[in-house]
């Protein structure tokens, strides 16, 4: 393959990998449509500022509140709630203190799933994980949520992304994506997933025939 295919691959790559990276930082079930990414995009710095310092006043909230009932598994999941939602502000503006917020939602949602075996809960874990560089807690959730429910669209489409960003397999994060489709042909991310699979697959057979 000559460096000017290369190159093309490469951005045609990257361009699919900037629309996952917007399109899949919410958590399981809670959507983030393409009105709402232009919304945050546009906030000014202070007023995203203004948001973190509040999410952070209620997270120390309910860590005191966890402080006094260490076994209340509801306080658990509400803290990897929160401290997801402000990794998910910060990281464009503070990505180091975002990756930090991930790992403590993983903490919290592990000590939650060691009493409840819940789907989503365990979507999150691993999307969480994934955005806080733990790869193989990331994988290993993912797993665990499939075989839960092997029919739920989101988290083949979630593991796809995961396929996609760190384990560079390509072919992997198509199928997961078709399957997603498959379970969920008329969503409301159908068409997208749809443009994703055909631009990807178009990028596959080209490196392929070079």
């Amino acid at each position: 393959m000559d460096l000017t295919v290369k190159k093309k691959l490469l951005l045609s790559f990257l361009g699919i990998a900037l629309i996952l990276g917007i399109w899949s930082i919410d958590r399981y079930g809670k959507g983030m449509d393409s009105n709402s990414v232009s919304k945050l995009s546009a906030a000014n710095m202070d007023q995203i500022s203004s948001s973190s310092e509040n999410a952070k006043a209620a997270i120390l909230e309910k860590e005191n509140q966890l402080k006094e009932n260490p076994g209340d598994a509801n306080l658990r999941l509400e803290l990897g709630n929160q401290y997801y939602d402000l990794a998910s502000e910060l990281q464009s503006s503070n990505p180091e203190e975002a990756v930090l917020d991930f790992n403590k939602a993983v903490t919290h949602y592990q000590e939650y799933l060691k009493t409840n075996n819940v789907l989503r809960v365990w979507v999150d874990l691993a999307t969480a994980a994934y955005y806080g560089n733990d790869e193989a807690t990331a994988e290993n959730a993912f797993k665990k949520a499939i075989q839960i429910d092997s029919k739920d669209d989101q988290v083949h489409y979630k593991y796809g992304v995961f396929l996609f960003h760190s384990k560079k397999d390509y072919p992997g994060a198509v199928q997961e994506w078709k399957t997603a489709l498959a379970l969920n042909p008329s969503g409301q991310d159908a068409e997208r997933i749809k443009r994703l699979i055909s631009g990807l697959e178009a990028e596959i057979a080209a490196g392929q025939e070079k």
